[in-house]
């Protein structure tokens, strides 16, 4: 049986999915299609073998699945409605779900399901696994070029002149809570690992400008009773947003494939 799907914005993560889709993955379909600039997206999707409906944000829960790409001013608008509805949802924005945390119980009292995808990092299932024993201490380090922060509240609030950043700077220490807060559209990774692991006080984060850099860089550092994990993760940036992975995507359309196989990964 065929699963339907919608996808809130065709930014740098959701172009790459719908054209994905359109291409066909078996046993999924694009249905529709968020956007604020209606014109623009029409024209994005005249030429796909099946365009989908460009519809309000509140209409996306029609689908089976709704992928989540939206900027998180508008995150409640287009996650609530799938959860009121029983849907199945991909949050891209995992940064942002910790900062609404109460939807899980929603989603948990509806029947709706929320799936976070690994975005830009690997390991989160070693870590999802340690958290059945004893996690000593969970450090992520992300380093980004200097331009990736502009607009970050923290930024704004501290007075960083990112342009004059010349070496490698510290930008902010503290826990995965306070680092969405502070990096809300920087600190997804920080989010999906928090939520892996041992809860966002105990998920400890630095931010790191580093005009030296060709790619993002995140470095897990995990000390357990089960496990100790020292990764690092060199993800090339996306070609129309410096803040995103180019393996966001991805991570999205293989979560697409998985939904209809017979043989899961877990």
């Amino acid at each position: 049986m065929t699963q339907t799907v919608a996808i809130s914005g065709l930014g740098a993560i959701g172009w790459p999915i719908a054209q994905a889709l359109d291409q066909g993955i078996p046993g999924v379909l694009l249905i529709a299609v968020g956007a604020r600039r209606r014109a623009v997206t029409e024209a994005r999707v005249s030429a796909f073998d099946s365009p989908p409906r460009i519809v309000s944000l509140a209409e996306l829960c029609s689908a089976d699945i709704l992928i989540e790409t939206t900027p998180s001013d508008v995150f409640l608008e287009v996650v609530r409605p799938a959860i009121q509805s029983r849907k199945t949802i991909l949050v891209m924005s995992a940064g942002a779900l910790l900062r609404n945390i109460t939807l899980v119980d929603e989603a948990r009292t509806t029947g709706a399901r929320i799936f976070i995808p690994s975005g830009a990092i690997a390991g989160l299932d070693a870590v999802r696994a340690a958290s059945e024993g004893t996690i000593y201490r969970l450090i992520l380090e992300t380093r980004k070029l200097p331009l990736a922060f502009c607009g970050a509240p923290w930024v704004l609030q501290q007075e960083i002149y990112l342009s004059a950043i010349r070496s490698p700077r510290l930008l902010f220490s503290g826990n995965a809570l306070e680092a969405v807060e502070a990096f809300p559209a920087n600190a997804n990774v920080a989010a999906a690992l928090a939520l892996s692991g041992p809860g966002f006080e105990r998920t400890e984060v630095r931010i790191w400008a580093d005009p030296t850099l060709t790619c993002n860089v995140h470095r897990i550092q995990l000390e357990s009773d089960s496990v100790n994990l020292d990764t690092t993760i060199k993800a090339l940036v996306s070609a129309t947003n410096p803040k995103t992975s180019g393996l966001a995507a991805y991570c999205a359309i293989a979560f697409l494939r998985s939904v209809t196989s017979c043989v899961k990964l877990t």
